[in-house]
């Protein structure tokens, strides 16, 4: 199996002579350097960035969404790196990171978001952070190590945000667009895929697959507001598939429904997906 894009946030990298993380706990990323632009992706806390270019408002790129860019203002930005340990993911709909086990609440990490160990106390993990070192419950996160995801774990997992409203560039977990959603679904298990619907399917490590050899776990595409794949969702089984679609937030739609049997594109195999 060709191992994709697991390992794409590594500790102890430098991005330029300064290196800067997200600081809030999800932020917004405009087209353009002013906020009333159209927002184009979202960024959890903790996530590094690259500064493309500085200035109150900074162009960057976002390293685990394939150097996605956009506008965000440098407040936003804390001046601080992961330092080098053991790289993981945030499994939960929303991380604790408190002061010692069991102890104050410091800060609060977003789903799918990226944190670095550097050691463990009982059931906790010690994790650096701008505020220091801060501790999380081992269960509510997952290494980045190359693991495959079975597909009905990642279905699961998918399933938890049924009902979250639909959000334009959201990333989640109280907002999702439809390819943030497939982006934020397998980043929490620490696969960076693009952030887009059309990068997605045209992305060269992905296989083509024939509508009668979907299998659960696969990328469903549609033409929906524009010409080409501009919605995904992920195969679920039995004809259906869940999606973060504009009108009803998260939910479990049918491929033969009058709307998307028309406006089906075609699927991709993650194949870092097993059943």
């Amino acid at each position: 199996m060709l191992l994709v894009l697991s390992l794409l946030l590594c500790v102890g990298l430098s991005y330029g002579s300064e290196a800067y993380v997200i600081e809030e706990y999800i932020a917004n990323l405009k087209a353009e350097p002013k906020s009333s632009a159209e927002t184009v992706t979202q960024a959890q806390r903790l996530d590094p960035v690259v500064i493309l270019k500085d200035g109150d408002w900074c162009l960057v790129a976002l390293p685990r969404q394939q150097n996605y860019q956009g506008y965000i203002e440098k407040k936003k930005l804390v001046n601080w790196e992961h330092p080098r340990g053991k790289a993981y993911v945030v499994s939960v709909k929303n991380l604790a990171l408190r002061d010692k086990p069991k102890g104050k609440l410091i800060l609060s990490l977003p789903f799918a978001a990226p944190v670095t160990v550097i050691g463990e106390s009982g059931d906790y993990f010690n994790i650096d952070t701008y505020k220091g070192l801060l501790y999380a419950k081992k269960g509510e996160l997952r290494p980045l190590n190359g693991t495959p995801i079975k597909a009905s774990v990642l279905l699961s997992t998918a399933k938890e945000f049924l009902r979250v409203p639909y959000l334009w560039g959201g990333v989640g977990p109280n907002g999702f667009d439809c390819s943030g959603f497939t982006w934020a679904v397998t980043a929490s298990f620490g696969w960076y895929i693009p952030r887009d619907a059309k990068p997605q399917y045209l992305y060269e490590q992905f296989i083509a697959i024939d509508r009668n050899k979907l299998l659960p776990g696969d990328l469903v595409f549609f033409t929906t507001y524009k010409e080409g794949p501009s919605h995904v969702g992920i195969y679920v089984g039995n004809g259906q598939f869940i999606n973060a679609a504009s009108s009803t937030g998260i939910t479990i739609a049918s491929l033969d429904s009058p709307y998307y049997k028309e406006r089906y594109l075609g699927a991709r195999r993650m194949p870092f997906v097993i059943q």
